[in-house]
């Protein structure tokens, strides 16, 4: 397997005041960022509650947060982990396989295969892989053992956290200004 791997970390914070905001994190297999990309906060739009219905989350998380920061990356992920289950729908909008991170809710043994995507355990997490590709998948767990040696899958996603946590206090104090 390729050492060069590029892992997506994907989360939308929200925030009663300023909105969703989203972060991806990329970075190599030790877990050394090589790109941060961060949103505006998105604030809710009425009209397009209206329109877009009980799919306006979906919209908010996928559409205006996810596939925008995607975009910006100047090297593609080639996975895409996320905790939110509002952006499992990137998982047939972008090329890389998109991975929802759980944490596991007993200390047994899961399945290889679930109802609906592979899954696996690994540490104190479940992964779902959200395809049904039996290649990717293997590819998949393969690269996550590797990156898990050095990192536990959900500790990106605290850095995330913190990085728009900081965004957002930043931009409190200029509204306060």
């Amino acid at each position: 397997m390729d050492a060069s791997i590029t892992y997506g970390f994907l989360e939308v914070l929200s925030d009663d005041n300023l909105g969703y905001t989203g972060g991806l994190l990329l970075v190599n297999q030790d877990g050394k960022p090589t790109e941060f990309h961060c949103t505006a906060p998105v604030t809710e739009n009425r009209t397009q509650k209206i329109l877009y219905g009980k799919t306006y989350h979906n919209h908010i998380f996928c559409d205006l947060i996810g596939a925008a920061l995607v975009k910006k990356c100047s090297a593609s992920p080639e996975l895409l982990f996320i905790e939110q289950r509002q952006l499992k729908q990137l998982a047939g909008e972008i090329a890389a396989p998109v991975l929802m991170v759980e944490p596991a809710e007993s200390d047994s043994v899961l399945e290889v295969m679930t109802v609906q995507y592979p899954e696996f355990r690994i540490d104190h997490l479940n992964v779902s892989v959200l395809t049904t590709d039996l290649e990717q998948f293997e590819f998949v767990k393969e690269a996550c053992d590797r990156f898990t040696t050095t990192l536990t899958l959900d500790e990106p996603f605290e850095r995330i956290r913190q990085a728009i946590g900081e965004a957002q206090n930043v931009a409190r104090q200029s509204d306060a200004a």
